[in-house]
């Protein structure tokens, strides 16, 4: 990669922004974040779930 100019800077930012949009995209598509995570129950809260 070449040096920048300053008044390039506005430009590279720009450059850099779209980079990391479209990596965070790649990402989610990768692995999906779920929003209705299973929680653990505690032995107390199993066994009233099963009735014992």
């Amino acid at each position: 990669m070449k040096p920048f100019t300053f008044d390039q800077i506005p430009i590279m930012m720009k450059k850099l922004y779209e980079k990391l949009e479209h990596l965070e995209k790649l990402i989610e598509r990768i692995s999906p974040i779920e929003e209705n995570q299973d929680e653990l129950l505690s032995i107390q809260e199993k066994s009233k779930l099963l009735n014992l």
